[in-house]
């Protein structure tokens, strides 16, 4: 989640635009065409279908808004790790994500995981 952001805040606004354009879709004008997928596809009333159904709904939302706190980290830190011998994923793990760990709780990941159980 945390590396979709990263690499949100390096797209372009159009690309942005579509994900978030996707998300002003209402709630209750997709609960139908997904009964179907999922009464379909056996995967009503289980708990894979409301995983598969919070992660696509969540996720972009959650890029979205982690996008502009990675471009509040500085560039600087990422270059001085990768200076240091980091990979692009090393600087992540060992920069960026120490970072975003305040972030989390606040994320709209983290605070609706407790809510359908």
């Amino acid at each position: 989640m945390e590396r979709t952001a990263n690499c949100l805040a390096k797209l372009d606004r159009m690309d942005k635009l579509g994900m978030m354009l996707a998300r002003a879709i209402p709630g209750i004008a997709l609960s139908l065409p997904l009964f179907i997928l999922f009464a379909r596809v056996g995967l009503s009333n289980t708990v894979p279908g409301m995983i598969i159904t919070y992660v696509a709904l969540n996720i972009p939302f959650t890029a979205w808004l982690m996008d502009s706190f990675f471009r509040a980290i500085p560039q600087e830190l990422d270059e001085a790790a990768r200076i240091d011998g980091c990979s692009r994923w090393g600087a992540f793990i060992r920069v960026d994500l120490p970072l975003s760990l305040a972030f989390l709780p606040s994320s709209p990941r983290g605070m609706s995981l407790p809510w359908p159980v």
